[in-house]
């Protein structure tokens, strides 16, 4: 009789795969012993050639410029410069684009004061000399500008706030002059609330007075003031509304002596607007009284 022979296994059968993977590991880590210093061997056997072509290519294209004349080269750089000052110039109309827009929205925002409509004008021409003293709008009688309207503008970083500009001097057809807060010649009362007191601006000039601010006088001389101190409209004058932001105070001459003979102090003003980016302003405008 034939007897069946047993199948002999070295082990359990689930020993197969843990010692497959193993062996894949292994491998693995063969590899990467070999190639690392493969690697390096290859990258530092090919080097030199890759500097070489590096240092060939780099006079080779300057010595190309040799094979051209100097009137080619000549209109390539000005060619080349020509396109630059474009590129420059469009970058500049965009950014003078995108703060008019700012500007544009910030105007949208503000809502004239009781009794009173805003109408929108372009600033259409400065004196080259006096640049921030006065300039011209785009807008006249026609369109019912007439001497003594308030013209207006968003102050610089708050959205629904208003700022005096100047106002109104002259007026034509189409077109309007109007003298800045800057204005030597620009003469208009000026409340201080922290202070419970008046003063009149352009009407002394301080020590400390420059251009760059409007001068403030008739401040009596034994109130206190504080430095930043907001100055407003008082509405004595007509046509103009109450309650809007001129200027901060800038500096205050100093205190008189107790037994001197000046009754008022003279100081200066930083105007609250930006006239450097100042493109667009509002003409603040009486409504007429209805029937």
């Amino acid at each position: 009789m034939l007897r069946r022979r047993k199948k002999i296994t070295s082990g359990p059968t689930g020993r197969k795969p843990l010692l497959l993977l193993w062996s894949m590991v292994a491998v693995g880590f063969l590899v990467l012993a070999v190639a690392a210093p493969w690697n390096r061997f290859v990258n530092n056997f090919f080097h030199p050639y890759f500097a070489l072509s590096a240092k060939i290519t780099g006079p080779l294209a300057d010595a190309s410029l040799l094979l051209h004349s100097k009137t080619d080269l000549a209109r390539s750089v000005e060619t080349l410069t020509r396109e630059n000052f474009e590129l420059a110039r469009r970058a500049a109309d965009t950014e003078a684009v995108r703060r008019e827009n700012l500007e544009l929205r910030s105007l949208l925002s503000l809502r004239p004061p009781s009794g009173y409509r805003y109408l929108a004008a372009a600033i259409t021409a400065r004196d080259p000399w006096l640049w921030n003293d006065a300039f011209t709008i785009d807008r006249g009688t026609r369109d019912g500008v007439e001497p003594g309207l308030a013209v207006l503008a968003a102050e610089p970083g708050r959205n629904g706030n208003t700022v005096l500009v100047g106002v109104v001097e002259s007026a034509g057809p189409h077109s309007s002059r109007v003298p800045t807060v800057l204005n030597p010649e620009f003469h208009i009362s000026a409340a201080l609330p922290e202070s419970a007191t008046v003063g009149f601006l352009n009407a002394g000039q301080s020590s400390s007075w420059d251009g760059g601010s409007a001068a403030i006088g008739f401040l009596p001389a034994t109130r206190t003031f504080a430095l930043n101190e907001p100055l407003y409209t008082t509405g004595f004058e007509p046509l103009i509304p109450e309650g809007v932001l001129i200027g901060h105070l800038l500096a205050v001459d100093p205190v008189p002596l107790p037994f001197g003979n000046r009754l008022f102090r003279n100081g200066s003003v930083r105007p609250a607007a930006d006239f450097s980016r100042l493109g667009t302003v509002m003409v603040a405008q009486v409504e007429p009284a209805r029937p």
